[in-house]
């Protein structure tokens, strides 16, 4: 009986878990898509320049280009703070700053990357890291 019971779980577990798909193609499974790039870049930088892996000036020049670029996709897909009425104005007013200070945090990393220096480098990417969570605090708390 201990099995069967092992085995219904297991098959309860996957069947949850496939029921958990986002669809690729809504906003949410796009903006999913964007997120987790952006995540991609901004480890590489963090990476480079806490010294998890080298800091070589050409990579972290091209990675932060990436990353700036990269800053201005995600918002579109999200409707509940872009819609012409959007169900909380004040919300939507807030979300709309939080991703110009993000937009701004990485203007001024790619700029600082520029300089090839590391010292100049490091506050810059604090300043992305801290601009991620202070939006992930208002609007993803969970």
């Amino acid at each position: 009986m201990p099995r069967f019971a092992l085995f219904a779980a297991l098959i309860a577990a996957f069947s949850l878990a496939a029921c958990q798909r986002v669809d690729p193609n809504s906003p949410q499974g796009k903006r999913q898509t964007e997120m987790k790039q952006l995540l991609k870049l901004s480890e590489q930088l963090s990476g480079m320049s806490r010294g998890r892996q080298p800091f070589v000036v050409a990579d972290f020049q091209r990675v932060s280009t990436a990353l700036q670029q990269a800053a201005r996709t995600p918002w579109q897909h999200f409707p509940e703070y872009n819609a012409a009425k959007p169900v909380d104005a004040r919300a939507a007013k807030a979300f709309g700053q939080a991703t110009a200070n993000f937009e701004a945090a990485t203007d001024h990393l790619a700029a600082a990357a520029k300089t090839g220096s590391l010292d100049d480098v490091r506050p810059a990417v604090w300043k992305v890291e801290d601009s991620c969570s202070a939006c992930h605090r208002v609007f993803r708390p969970e």
